[in-house]
This record gives structure tokens, C-alpha cells and sequence, in this order.
């Protein structure tokens, strides 16, 4: 899907001077699939207040975004019941590795 944003809002020259063009790439058709499979792929979610709190303090407070503050994040909405689905290993999801002793 990135590459396919890519080439429908950018310019660039491929090869030996192979120029693409949006307005080419991406017809209606495309931009109709693009639209259904965003559609099917995203659920309708109203945030809580809680929620945009408990990531401003565990993910946006960073410098960088980092998969141990996604998962101290993850952990502190468990407890509030804010966690809409069920991560069985948050560590595998986020691809933390395992600390080596």
C-alpha cells in the first residue's frame, strides 16, 4: 500500500530516465480499490479520553518511537479495561526480543 501511495502522489524518474506520473498510475478504479480495502481493513473506534492520556504518557512522551513504549502502553490499558483485543505475547507482536542473561 506504501508503494502504491508512493506512486499516485509522487514523481521520480526509474532507470534511464523512465519518468512515472501519477495522474497515470492511479486511475479510478485503483483509487476506488484503495478506498474499499481501507474501508474493510479499518474499524470505526472512538478513543477515550484515558486512552489518548495513557499514550501521550507511555508512547508520545519519547523522543523516539519505540516498541518498549507500545508495550508499557499496552500493559496500562489492561488493567483499565481499554484493550479492545488480546495480545498473547505483546513482546513476538511488537518484535521485542527476549532479554539474554
Amino acid at each position: 500500500m506504501d508503494e502504491l501511495k508512493q506512486a499516485g502522489f509522487y514523481t521520480d524518474c526509474f532507470g534511464e530516465g523512465s519518468w512515472s506520473e501519477p495522474s497515470k498510475f492511479v486511475d479510478e478504479d485503483v483509487a476506488a480499490f484503495v478506498i474499499k480495502a481501507a474501508r474493510s481493513l479499518t474499524k470505526k473506534y472512538e478513543f477515550t479520553e484515558r486512552e489518548i492520556e495513557l499514550w501521550m504518557e507511555h508512547v508520545r512522551s519519547s523522543k523516539e518511537a519505540k516498541p518498549e513504549n507500545l508495550k508499557k502502553f499496552w500493559e496500562a490499558m489492561i488493567p483499565e479495561g481499554l484493550a479492545q483485543v488480546s495480545i498473547d505475547n505483546i513482546d513476538h507482536f511488537l518484535g521485542i526480543e527476549p532479554e539474554r542473561q
